[in-house]
């Protein structure tokens, strides 16, 4: 063991140890200790630019689906083609890269690697990484720690459901969750390099880290176990397969390490600012989210189950305090069987009459039997975004179809949709899965017979491009011989059906050539299903830059995923 450690004297190990004043001297000449929370100040403002940028996008938006401004100016064109070929694009599922990450549209990604870039750039180009042994913190993990301070408030605002950012910018926390998830790998990333840079310093210092590993280093050492096992236990294999551990998990390790980082850091610098900032948007948002939750539920709700197939059945509930938009969804919570979880539920329907006091909202589940059910929500939807275009096409995928029922519905009760030219495009996987919503989409031709609508089977289906579209029965052989339409007395056999997957990116180009004006492609469905849509209206954007399709103004990608 060396020592002892006198100040203006040499050690056992050769090193001088400064005096107080020597050393405050030597840091005011290079970088002094108090000074980095510049830092901090610096990622305040780094990411405070990408929120307010993102606001303002959000309110010429706002004028653009309101008042049609600007949509038809070809600088306007041209530089939302430009901006959406950097968004919209998304990986096809690969088995290995969804083990360990969840990739959302491209926007977000490159959101998160400018972040990478920025925390990096920051920490490590100046490479005045450590003083000499006693003469203070070293620099690398004063960076680093106060990049991943000012982080802090943003990593959570970002994990809660209700939150200002979604209030600003209009964007639905299930949108938000790959930042909140990239947020937490840079804030663990920054922290790591902190406690790594922290233990070098010590070992420097000391030789021995048992020496003096004072409360400093284990409150640290004890604030960081909670953030592995926050990090750990949100990959995408936990998250999925245990999604209701994991959700209380997170809640316990989350307020468990706000706890440890007031032991480590309270009273020092600018530390306390940004835990309380944290404390108060977090439990601002709870606060929030439960008077949401009472003012939806003045009474319990009583879901009625109504068998579709042989696994599935609709929910009808009927309420007279909830109220959404197309494409929302809630949480719905199983009083009788499982209080303590929580499922999001897209809504199947639009009410008919908005000024009703009872009004009957629809979901589509598997499972049977009656529930009694608490609603958390609604959350996202489209509000009235594609009322605002001149073409509207749908595109569905198995369930997804909930989604996009709630979005047809509420594009034709428009009084503009008359001069909108409205397509449906849905694929399930078997015949029977085409009943969900018969009546629905019956309902929908009876009354708009302008709206085309196509369906999909796809089980035991052809490649894409290899058949042809049919009216065919549904539960039908999929036999080519010509069908006679005047046998087709009720149901579905009426549309269009094709007994094969969709040429997605055929059916997207086609409507993009045919259109006059604007067009808005909306779809929700599997992972693979929504990669293929986003990949198409990207590719599109590229042939407006080129001129490809002079007749049309903008192509627009609104999108819903299965999961989040």
């Amino acid at each position: 063991m060396d020592g002892p450690y006198i100040e203006g004297e040499v050690n056992s190990r050769g090193d001088y140890v400064p005096t107080s004043d020597e050393v405050t001297t030597y840091q005011a000449a290079r970088i002094p200790w108090a000074s980095q929370v510049k830092y901090g100040y610096y990622t305040l403002a780094f990411l405070s630019s990408i929120l307010v940028a993102f606001t303002i996008v959000r309110a010429l938006w706002y004028f653009r689906t309101r008042y049609g401004h600007g949509s038809r100016w070809r600088l306007y064109t041209l530089t939302a083609a430009f901006l959406r070929v950097l968004t919209y694009p998304r990986f096809r599922p690969h088995s290995l890269i969804d083990w360990v990450w969840t990739f959302g549209p491209l926007g977000h990604n490159l959101l998160l690697i400018a972040g990478l870039l920025y925390a990096s750039c920051f920490t490590w180009i100046n490479q005045y990484y450590y003083f000499p042994p006693f003469y203070g913190s070293a620099p690398l993990y004063l960076r680093s720690e106060w990049i991943a301070m000012a982080t802090l408030p943003f990593l959570f605002v970002l994990g809660s459901k209700r939150n200002i950012i979604s209030i600003l910018t209009g964007v639905s926390h299930e949108k938000l969750q790959v930042l909140h998830q990239g947020a937490a790998f840079i804030f663990l990333y920054m922290s790591l390099v902190h406690t790594i840079a922290a233990v070098i310093r010590l070992y420097r210092e000391y030789g021995y880290l048992a020496q003096e590993f004072n409360d400093t280093y284990v409150s640290g050492f004890v604030a960081l176990s909670p953030l592995l096992v926050l990090f750990v236990g949100a990959l995408p294999p936990f998250r999925r397969c245990f999604y209701e551990a994991f959700y209380w998990v997170h809640i316990i390790m989350a307020v468990f390490f706000l706890a440890a980082m007031f032991w480590h850091g309270y009273q020092t610098l600018d530390s306390d600012a940004y835990m309380i900032t944290t404390i108060v948007l977090f439990f601002a948002s709870a606060a929030y989210r439960l008077a949401m939750f009472a003012f939806n539920n003045p009474v319990l709700h009583v879901a009625t189950a109504t068998i579709l197939s042989h696994n599935v059945i609709k929910l009808s509930i009927p309420t007279t305090a909830v109220r959404w938009q197309p494409g929302q969804h809630v949480f719905l919570r199983f009083a009788g069987l499982r209080p303590f979880e929580s499922h999001p539920f897209s809504f199947a329907n639009m009410p008919k009459d908005h000024t009703a006091r009872v009004r009957t909202m629809e979901f589509i589940k598997t499972g049977q039997k009656d529930f009694v059910v608490l609603i958390d929500g609604p959350y996202g939807g489209v509000g009235s975004d594609l009322r605002a275009f001149d073409s509207v096409l749908i595109c569905a995928g198995g369930s997804g179809i909930t989604w996009a029922m709630s979005c047809l519905q509420d594009t034709i009760q428009a009084p503009r949709s008359a001069k909108q030219a409205i397509k449906l495009v849905w694929a399930v996987p078997t015949p029977d899965d085409l009943t969900w919503f018969e009546q629905e989409l019956l309902a929908i031709v009876g009354t708009r017979s302008d709206v085309q609508i196509q369906l999909y089977v796809t089980r035991e289906s052809t490649p894409p491009g290899t058949g042809t579209i049919e009216n065919h029965r549904a539960g039908s052989t999929g036999s080519e011989e010509e069908h006679d339409p005047s046998e087709d007395k009720e149901g579905l056999t009426s549309l269009a059906t094709t007994l094969r997957r969709p040429d997605l990116s055929s059916i997207i180009t086609g409507t993009v050539a045919s259109t006059q004006g604007s067009l808005v492609v909306a779809t929700c469905g599997p992972p693979s299903f929504l990669a293929d849509c986003a990949n198409t209206v990207a590719a599109a954007q590229i042939s407006l830059i080129r001129g490809h399709y002079p007749e049309v103004s903008e192509v627009y990608l609104k999108s819903e995923a299965y999961g989040w």
